[in-house]
């Protein structure tokens, strides 16, 4: 991903893999394409998303609730904090709601796939659309020095 789209992607609020506490993460494949099962999770969202914007838009809060599910509940807002204090008063509620909306179709729809994801890019075409997602599998302490995958 280009700096510019970098830049681009924090701008729009995606929580990365930095701003989330104490996970471990493995470099193991599980065999899926992230950017498929990202693609299926945003679909239901993507009603009104026409043009490239709108699309990275909602690709861009999908990750992020994606992402905010994979943390326990209490911790989520402590997660979030920095996102919101960047975001304009007016435009909290509504993104809380929709993340809430796309967290619980997570929790509901795609509990089973316990990736983090910690960049994408998606990519104009022409005629389609491109989604390339960076994902890495998290993994359970269970003690000093063991994990296992979650």
């Amino acid at each position: 991903m280009s700096r510019k789209n970098k830049r681009r992607a924090d701008n729009q609020g995606l929580v990365r893999y930095r701003n989330m506490p104490d996970v471990t993460v493995s470099k193991e494949t599980d065999g899926y394409k992230m950017s498929d099962v990202l693609r299926d999770f945003a679909e239901p969202f993507m009603d009104d998303a026409s043009t490239y914007k709108e699309m990275h838009a909602v690709y861009s809060l999908a990750a992020t609730a994606w992402n905010l599910a994979l943390v326990p509940p209490h911790e989520r807002i402590r997660t979030l904090m920095p996102v919101l204090q960047d975001m304009p008063v007016e435009d909290r509620l509504l993104f809380k709601n929709a993340l809430a909306e796309l967290i619980e179709h997570k929790e509901r729809a795609f509990a089973d796939y316990r990736r983090l994801i910690v960049d994408f890019e998606l990519v104009d075409q022409g005629d389609s659309y491109h989604l390339s997602v960076v994902s890495e599998i998290i993994v359970e302490e269970k003690g000093p020095g063991t994990a296992s995958e979650k």
